[in-house]
């Protein structure tokens, strides 16, 4: 229940709340807690505070098996959205570096652009992991990608249907 009321504290909060929560992610006593936290901070509406949700998981506090929880729920945060596949690229290094070579919870990562990204992003996307691979997410990212085609094409169809 924690959670679900430190996520509504969230999406009601200001920057106020967001240095509040880092301040409790710090000072929690397990791993468990420090996650609640962590997961809440990405309730945020704004992009500056989710912003600095993406930037303090890069940092030395979140361990490296957690940096795919923030990506995860800021991808699935409708105000997330806009931001989230040019943050992405631009962190992967970062993010790469802080998760490991052939960190399994990089499948993970990959499959959550699916949420940010549409049909039309899918030769960048594609460039990109070209360019950046990641040995053993492969499969995600051609699975991730299909469901953008099937996800664009019915709304394609919704618009036909409703218009």
């Amino acid at each position: 229940l924690q959670e679900a009321v430190f996520s509504l504290v969230a999406w009601n909060g200001n920057e106020i709340t967001h240095k509040k929560f880092i301040m409790l992610f710090r000072k929690a006593d397990s791993q468990e807690e420090k996650l609640r936290f962590l997961g809440a901070m990405c309730s945020f509406k704004q992009k500056k505070l989710l912003l600095k949700t993406l930037n303090f998981t890069l940092g030395p506090d979140v361990r490296s098996q957690n940096i795919q929880l923030p990506i995860m729920r800021i991808t699935s945060n409708i105000y997330g959205k806009e931001f989230m596949w040019p943050w992405l690229k631009n962190n992967w290094k970062k993010i790469i570096k802080k998760a490991g070579i052939g960190n399994p919870l990089l499948k993970r990562v990959v499959d959550s652009i699916g949420h940010v990204v549409d049909s039309k992003q899918e030769k960048d996307v594609r460039k990109f992991f070209k360019n950046n691979p990641v040995r053993g997410t492969e499969m995600t990212l051609e699975q991730t990608l299909e469901r953008v085609r099937i996800h664009s094409k019915f709304l394609i169809s919704l618009k036909k249907e409703f218009a």
